[in-house]
């Protein structure tokens, strides 16, 4: 699904291709033991869809977020945008945003 250009910015700051994500998740360097998303927004214009919200995920131990965190595997929300690109008949993952929500002090 997967568009050969396909970049995403990771929650990790790293810009990583299409082979580099794949790669990461077929030796788990991308892997969660929980994940929920929540669509927010969803619009669509000619040839191009993006998809917003937010994420929670607890990223697996091995992987590479699990390692980068010293929690204890608790879970992190984060932010997100998926870019969705149609071409050639089909919906294609174009590009992908996301980055972990930095906590804000309550409300006066």
């Amino acid at each position: 699904m997967m568009h050969p250009t396909f970049h995403v910015n990771s929650p990790e700051g790293e810009m990583w291709s299409r082979e580099r994500t794949l790669a990461l998740w077929l030796n788990r360097g991308i892997g969660h033991n929980r994940f929920e998303r929540f669509v927010e927004t969803v619009s669509l214009d000619g040839h191009v869809g993006v998809v917003a919200g937010r994420e929670v995920v607890r990223p697996s131990t091995d992987s590479i977020a699990g390692q980068r965190r010293a929690d204890g595997g608790h879970a992190v929300e984060r932010r997100f945008t998926n870019v969705w690109l149609w071409k050639d008949g089909r919906w294609w993952f174009f590009a992908r945003h996301a980055n972990e929500t930095v906590a804000r002090p309550p409300a006066p």
